[in-house]
Order: C-alpha cells, then sequence, then structure tokens
C-alpha cells in the first residue's frame, strides 16, 4: 500500500527539519572550518636548512600576530624541539601527542617529532601511529591556531606527499647543491602526479645562497626543468643568505637574531607566506547557522 502523498511531504519536511537542525550539543559549540591552513615544508635531501627555515618562519609568523602551530613531522630524525631548546614529554609515534610552548617565541606551540622510529616506506607500526596522530593534531588544535607549519622529513613517502597534498602552501627547500635540485625535482615531479593539471604544485624557497644572482639562477634551472618536463611553472617564495650566523645559532640552540640577513630574508619569505595563506584561519564558519536562521 503506498503512502498519501501528503504523509510523503511531511516525513521529508521532518528529515529536512532534522538535518538542519543539529543537537543541543552540536548546536552550542560553532563549526570551525574544516580545513586549518597548513604551511608544508619538505625537502629532496637532507642538509638544505629545512628545519631551521621552518623553525624561524614560524617565529617570523608569530611575530606577525599568528598563532603558529610548528609540527616536527620528521619521523625518525626530528630535531626542531633542539634548536628552540624545548625539553618535550611526548613525542609523534609515543601515542600520547601533546603541543609543547616555546618560551622563546609567544604563541608559538611545537609538537615534537619522533626519534629513531623506522623509516615511513617500511610502515612499522610506530610510523603508523604517528601518522595518525599527526592528522589528531590537525582536528585537535585548529580551532586554538591560525597556522600549521609541519616540517616534513626529507625525501619522498607517503607521509611526505600526503601532507604536501594536504597543504594551502606546500613549500621546497632547496640549495645551489646539484644534488639538492636534482632530489628537489624528483619530490616536486612526484607531488604534481597528485595535483590537477592547472595547480602550481608548490612554491620554492632557495636556502644558502651565496647572494641574489645565484639564487635567481638556481630557481630559474629548477622552474625551467619543471616547465620543460611537467608543464608547471612553480612560484618562488625567495632566497636566504649562507649566513654563519645561522651555523653559530644551530650550535648554540638558539634561533637567530632578528638583526642578520638570514632573519631579514625569513621575514621576506614570511610576508609572501601570510599573503598567500590569508583569509585568517581562525574564522568561525557560521554559514550553516546563518542558513537556518534565514531560511535558505
Amino acid at each position: 500500500m503506498t503512502a498519501a502523498p501528503s504523509d510523503q511531504a511531511s516525513r521529508l519536511r521532518a528529515l529536512v527539519r532534522r538535518q538542519a537542525s543539529p543537537s543541543r550539543a552540536t548546536a552550542a559549540k560553532p563549526s570551525v572550518r574544516a580545513v586549518t591552513p597548513i604551511l608544508a615544508i619538505a625537502s629532496g635531501k637532507g642538509g638544505v636548512g629545512k628545519t631551521v627555515v621552518a623553525v624561524h618562519l614560524s617565529r617570523a609568523l608569530c611575530r606577525a600576530g599568528q598563532r603558529v602551530t610548528l609540527i616536527d613531522a620528521d619521523l625518525g630524525t626530528a630535531n626542531a624541539d633542539l634548536l628552540v631548546r624545548v625539553d618535550p614529554s611526548t613525542r609523534l609515534g609515543s601515542g600520547a601527542c601533546l603541543a609543547h610552548k616555546v618560551a622563546e617565541v609567544p604563541g608559538l606551540r611545537l609538537v615534537a617529532g619522533s626519534v629513531g622510529l623506522r623509516p615511513s616506506r617500511d610502515a612499522g607500526e610506530d610510523t603508523r601511529r604517528a601518522r595518525r596522530e599527526i592528522a589528531g593534531v590537525f582536528a585537535s588544535l585548529g580551532a586554538s591556531s591560525d597556522l600549521f607549519v609541519v616540517d616534513l622529513g626529507a625525501g619522498i613517502d607517503r607521509t611526505v606527499l600526503g601532507v604536501l597534498s594536504r597543504a594551502r602552501l606546500p613549500v621546497l627547500v632547496l640549495t645551489p647543491d646539484p644534488t639538492s635540485l636534482a632530489d628537489a625535482y624528483a619530490l616536486y615531479k612526484s607531488l604534481a602526479g597528485l595535483q590537477p593539471a592547472d595547480a602550481r604544485v608548490a612554491a620554492v624557497v632557495v636556502n644558502k645562497a651565496r647572494d641574489a644572482r645565484e639564487a635567481a639562477g638556481v630557481f630559474s634551472r629548477f622552474a625551467h626543468t619543471a616547465e620543460l618536463y611537467l608543464h608547471r611553472r612553480p612560484a618562488s617564495l625567495g632566497w636566504l643568505p649562507d649566513d654563519a650566523e645561522v651555523t653559530r645559532a644551530v650550535r648554540e640552540r638558539r634561533l637567530c637574531t632578528p638583526d642578520t640577513p638570514f632573519s631579514r630574508g625569513i621575514e621576506q619569505i614570511a610576508a609572501r607566506c601570510r599573503s598567500r595563506l590569508c583569509p585568517p584561519v581562525t574564522e568561525i564558519t557560521h554559514s550553516a547557522q546563518a542558513r537556518r536562521e534565514t531560511g535558505r
């Protein structure tokens, strides 16, 4: 027996009302925008200064008024905590990862990376747990963070490509070293294969350059190769000098002083990052609530 049309319409209206009206618990807590912007920093090989760039870029963004959570997602050889003098009580892969305040930089929190885990390609249980914890950090700290800066491990693996693909601003750090260029291109090519044909794939920072001319030449060679073989043109975020202050700061477990050439370069890169990551992430999404109130 078929229900009367009026009964069907009544049930349909009731279903729509239930879907449009969240439970009391849900209504009491406005939803945070689904994706908190992620600035993910990677490199094709180690030794290019990626972690130093990530830490100093996080400081510069905090100085600009952003609440930054820095995630050291190097699964196995993490060391961002050493640069900011944090003695982490938990690390990724420990099963109970926490964010630690960085006393030297107000507004910055660090999620310490793991030490001694097997490489991601081995897909060990520790690595899988660390990956789940990274996803958990994105979910649990998004409401209290204006931005996630993720310091990824060097090379190409599922964790690196997964976070880069999710990032609003993927950044590759490379140096004038030919091996750095070659490995950065391999990472760029792998990432390009996961993105739409019209995507820029990633932005580039040239680190440890002697001067602006050398940096421009390095970026030009990288960009030309990407255009020739992948038909993609990477964006440039700028360059950083080969500054002796960086070496001193790393050895002394501190951040570079703000008046150094390296720090001034970081400030310029941070400004370009902010322009690409607007609007602010802490925006609360009330669109669903607004639609309910207006009946749309």
